[in-house]
């Protein structure tokens, strides 16, 4: 191997604490394509035009958490979906489930769609979806919900920050190098499901510092657009060259 592409600071202290030459690795995170995935004003149009509560809290979650195709009534332990569970339960103690709707996106979401049911917590799952709507779909949410346990981006990390939409994470990924707390979103420990909860409150209680959320969530998408990570390629193929 020649060299190996990490998207995060994460993965490569990971693989030099393993042995891999630091010279070996480049750090490139996952890109966003700001032209496609960006923030609209109105998000009540949004929310009628997809048949969603404009009255309510919602929270989304694009990535597929279940094992295989199918339905995927197993979950993939490793996307957290008992995360999300718990932080959702522990939220609506706090605020009630009748102010909560959950939206999802993406193949095998079983295991959490059982889930949710068994909570009495509403939700919507778009699947299969037209490409062109993921963006209109991000832009319905006040909050994007990640419970990982490991990533390597998420993509949709950049995509709800491009649309504007508050990011509450574990500290996974992208997190780890482009998140900053009470700046441009938020990052747990993985698996407090606690802090997840209360983190989304506290934007919610507070709609001044959410507009500060959703300003520089903007500005870390834009730094990290499609465009401007072209020279993270032009200097790995210039690496490559030199090393074959």
């Amino acid at each position: 191997i020649h060299l190996i592409r990490v998207t995060n600071s994460f993965f490569k202290s990971y693989l030099i604490s393993n042995g891999i030459k630091k010279e070996k690795i480049v750090q490139i995170p996952i890109a966003v394509d700001t032209k496609k995935f960006k923030y609209q004003k109105n998000k009540n149009h949004y929310r009628k035009k997809f048949n969603l509560p404009i009255n309510k809290i919602l929270i989304g979650s694009f990535h597929k958490d279940g094992v295989g195709w199918g339905y995927g009534e197993k979950p993939k332990m490793i996307k957290g979906p008992d995360i999300f569970i718990k932080t959702l339960i522990s939220l609506s103690r706090k605020i009630g489930k009748n102010k909560l709707h959950i939206v999802l996106t993406s193949p095998a979401r079983g295991y959490l769609k059982k889930k949710l049911k068994q909570q009495k917590i509403p939700y919507t799952h778009y699947y299969p979806v037209e490409k062109k709507n993921i963006p209109l779909y991000f832009n319905c949410l006040d909050y994007y919900l990640i419970t990982s346990r490991d990533e390597g981006g998420p993509r949709g990390m950049f995509e709800a920050m491009a649309c504007g939409v508050p990011v509450i994470s574990t500290l996974v990924g992208h997190a780890h190098d482009h998140i900053k707390n009470n700046y441009n979103g938020y990052k747990s420990p993985i698996g407090d499901y606690d802090a997840l909860s209360k983190n989304i409150i506290k934007l919610i209680k507070n709609p001044k510092l959410k507009k500060k959320i959703i300003k520089n969530s903007i500005k870390t998408a834009k730094k990290n657009n499609i465009n401007n990570h072209q020279h993270y390629w032009n200097k790995f193929k210039k690496k490559l060259i030199n090393s074959i």
